[in-house]
């Protein structure tokens, strides 16, 4: 099962070690396929600044990258291990608003073909996923796409609501 599934966490662990080390947790690859891996996860901008390549010390727990930098190793990772099912727990806590529309995008891109399961609580970018469950205490409440729990007014719909006008208000 556990081929079967890739997880990435808002707290991705990262070890004191070297980039290539940290990627090759997810799977025993190339050089090369390490590098398309960071390409893919749109990494090799930050990948170009480092002094020593995929012999780079990233730091403990990856203090030398930045958090949207330390979710795409963590996509970079679920790419090389290429498993049909990936999870995403609360991918873009955290992140500028910028950086998350970007890792949003670079998931869409990278999980084509798979099974994408996002967990969150902020409910940005919704109508790019196909089924959108809306759980409250434990239990589903609503289900379907974006557009039609919009439609319906419901819990959904105020949330989506609150947080834009939130993020209208701290602009």
């Amino acid at each position: 099962m556990r081929q079967m599934v890739s997880v990435v966490d808002q707290n991705t662990y990262i070890f004191n070690d070297t980039l290539r080390n940290n990627l090759l947790l997810a799977k025993n690859s190339s050089d090369e396929m390490l590098l398309e891996a960071l390409k893919q996860a749109e990494l090799m901008h930050w990948y170009d600044g480092l002094p020593g390549g995929l012999n780079s010390l990233i730091g403990e727990h990856g203090k030398h990258l930045s958090g949207g930098e330390r979710q795409r190793l963590a996509i970079a990772r679920a790419m090389l291990k290429n498993a049909p099912i990936w999870v995403f727990d609360e991918p873009t806590a955290h992140l500028d608003t910028m950086t998350e529309k970007s890792i949003v995008k670079t998931i869409r891109k990278a999980g084509s073909g798979k099974t994408v399961i996002w967990i969150t609580h902020r409910l940005v970018q919704m109508d790019y996923f196909d089924r959108i469950l809306v759980m409250d205490e434990g239990k589903i409440t609503e289900r379907g796409r974006h557009h039609e729990l919009m439609r319906k007014k419901g819990w959904y719909t105020q949330i989506i609501r609150l947080q834009a006008n939130m993020l209208a208000e701290s602009v």
